[in-house]
């Protein structure tokens, strides 16, 4: 890791303003901005801080295990890369550079229908599975060769609903808000298999490339641990709704 990045990021929230200083205006407006007036964009944040956990003291977490299965993939921890589109507006190599950086830090990446980087760079690049998101198309003859290549999101206040009603069939991925480790606990604690973090890896990609995107990662996940072990919750299977407050 590069030493300033390491000193200058501490938590997530610190890459945008550094992002914003660097990008083109129009460039940050285009990763920052939200549909409408942004409310369900501040919401989704204001949601998780809505939340608290319940601390628990004398448990044995010296040790920590964040591993999780996710379709048949054995992942080191449940942060995932969202879809975002355009990624070289933000850094010259976009998807590519995220998809090395999250593959150094153990995490998926996917790869947007927009992005700017073919599914056979963003694989090379990436030591770790790369996932693709399609939009639906009228042409299926364009669908069905798209799927050849490749062989819920949802907020935390609708995540328990739906995690009740899928009942395990399948993983729940929750994408909207997740700025800090204590939001990946609160996010599995209601349900979700995993969490997927967007605009903070591309703040990350900006300032620093892949060794930003792997930083970014590698921050989220520390924190996680810490709360796991602040909770008393030495493995993904100990977390369940016992810890909300």
């Amino acid at each position: 890791m590069r030493s300033d990045l390491a000193d200058q990021f501490l938590c997530l929230a610190d890459f945008e303003p550094a992002a914003r200083h660097q990008l083109p205006h129009a460039v940050y407006e285009y990763v920052s901005g939200a549909a409408g007036d942004e409310i369900t964009m501040r919401g989704n944040v204001a949601a998780f801080d809505r939340l608290r956990i319940r601390p628990r003291v004398l448990r044995d977490v010296s040790k920590i295990d964040t591993g999780i299965t996710v379709f048949g993939d054995k992942l080191s921890h449940p942060i995932l890369l969202a879809p975002t589109s355009f990624q070289r507006m933000s850094h010259p190599e976009g998807e590519v550079a995220s998809a090395r950086g999250a593959g150094e830090a153990g995490a998926i990446f996917t790869l947007s229908t927009s992005g700017t980087a073919t599914i056979e760079e963003c694989v090379s690049a990436s030591q770790a599975p790369i996932w693709f998101l399609m939009y639906w198309q009228s042409d299926r003859s364009f669908n069905r060769d798209v799927v050849a290549q490749v062989t819920l999101p949802a907020t935390i206040d609708a995540l328990p609903a739906i995690a009740e009603r899928v009942a395990g069939r399948i993983p729940v991925v929750i994408d909207g808000g997740i700025r800090r480790g204590t939001d990946v606990l609160k996010s599995i604690a209601l349900g979700a298999t995993a969490v997927m973090i967007g605009r903070p890896y591309v703040y990350a990609l900006a300032v620093g490339g892949s060794d930003g995107v792997r930083h970014c990662i590698e921050l989220l996940r520390q924190e996680f641990e810490m709360a796991m072990a602040l909770t008393g919750r030495a493995s993904i299977s100990e977390i369940d709704r016992s810890l909300i407050w």
